[in-house]
């Protein structure tokens, strides 16, 4: 669902009103923030490890669009490469793309930077089909004019664990110099409380061009037919965008394992 901008300028970043509604929102996941590798089915019960991880070996996850920008961080106080992807499922199962690593080359190809305990993906979950907004932020020790390009790598996972498409209301986009902020509502629309949602927005000029992603969490038990306020944010990437932000599409999800499923979020049986 993609949802129109009101832009006007605000010191050296812009003021983002979000306008109108049409359907549900989803929230990126952090890249660590799933059980990966900890719940087995029974088909996996019954293979070896070796056997299991060359089956995930065979999913292939692609990127759809990415955007790169180097810059100085007023925040951190050191040069830093803001990285912002789309990424989309081609197989034919559920996989976890939790496991995602990031290297920062400069122009030689030299390591400047790396990430892969700290990068957003949101839903770290994705049916044949799906796609999934990733978000980073890495310092890098040289100066950001020598940065070069940003190599990606996604270890998927064949999954039980499902991921549930939440609706939002109420949101609004906003920045200042430094950030852009997404706040708004979700709602838990399951028949179960959760307290582990992930909220992401790709954003987008006003040709349709995909130029960053917001992201954010709500870590808070949340009882069904219950909403609660959220935040997503990002560095303020609209200096380095030729056009002006024009709209956005946001998603928010919630994670369940099935029952039958063993390990430390399932309910310990291995079931048909």
């Amino acid at each position: 669902m993609k949802k129109k901008l009101l832009i006007g300028t605000v010191a050296f970043g812009l003021l983002l009103a979000g306008c109108g509604k049409d359907e549900a929102a989803d929230k990126t996941v952090k890249a660590n923030g799933s059980s990966s590798g900890v719940n087995k089915t029974q088909e996996q019960a019954e293979m070896s490890d070796e056997e299991i991880a060359k089956r995930n070996a065979k999913i292939k996850i692609s990127i759809v669009d990415e955007v790169n920008y180097p810059h100085y961080d007023n925040i951190m106080d050191e040069n830093s490469v803001y990285h912002a992807a789309i990424i989309k499922n081609d197989s034919k199962e559920t996989v976890d793309v939790s496991s995602i690593s990031i290297a920062y080359l400069d122009k030689n190809g030299t390591v400047v930077g790396s990430d892969d305990s700290s990068v957003w993906v949101s839903p770290s979950l994705l049916k044949p089909g799906q796609k999934a907004y990733v978000m980073d932020e890495a310092g890098i020790d040289v100066p950001f004019e020598e940065y070069g390009k940003t190599e990606v790598t996604i270890s998927p996972e064949i999954t039980e664990e499902r991921a549930k498409n939440l609706p939002i209301e109420g949101e609004a986009l906003s920045g200042d110099e430094d950030t852009i902020f997404l706040k708004g509502k979700v709602k838990n629309t399951s028949d179960i409380p959760t307290d582990y949602i992930t909220v992401a927005a790709a954003l987008y000029d006003v040709n349709d061009k995909f130029v960053g992603v917001t992201y954010g969490q709500v870590q808070d038990t949340l009882n069904p037919d219950n909403s609660k306020a959220f935040q997503t944010d990002s560095y303020n990437f609209t200096a380095h965008t030729k056009n002006d932000l024009s709209h956005y599409e946001i998603l928010a999800y919630m994670y369940k394992w099935p029952e039958g499923t063993a390990g430390e979020d399932g309910d310990g049986e291995v079931t048909n």
